[in-house]
């Protein structure tokens, strides 16, 4: 299996669009994968900047501003590239290759 649609769809792991524990990595195949739900994710996110519906339970008006994004900015703003691929896009390279990390190190064994 390759991707979420070789999943038989009574066996595919249900999600918010509005999950706010949701990673760049997470956001980023939204946007990619499925425009259509990141744009209702991205217009949710402003429908509650302010409190939404929060203001109507008590009456009284919601005291600072709500993002969907862990980083506290408007989901249309967020930088969705991984930590490598800012580093790489500001110019500061890489020491090792991530992928060769998973397989090849132990641990730092190599420094000990």
């Amino acid at each position: 299996m390759n991707s979420i649609a070789d999943v038989p769809a009574q066996r595919r792991p249900r999600f918010s669009i509005a999950c706010p524990n949701s990673r760049n990595a997470r956001w980023a195949a939204l946007k990619g994968q499925h425009p259509d739900l990141w744009e209702r994710a991205c217009e949710l996110d402003e429908h509650i900047r302010d409190g939404g519906a929060f203001n109507a339970r008590s009456g009284a008006p919601f005291a600072g501003q709500m993002f969907l994004h862990s980083d506290r900015i408007p989901l249309r703003e967020v930088d969705l590239r991984s930590d490598a691929e800012r580093q790489i896009d500001a110019g500061q390279g890489t020491l090792f290759d991530e992928a060769a990390l998973t397989v090849d190190c132990i641990g730092g064994a190599c420094f000990t």
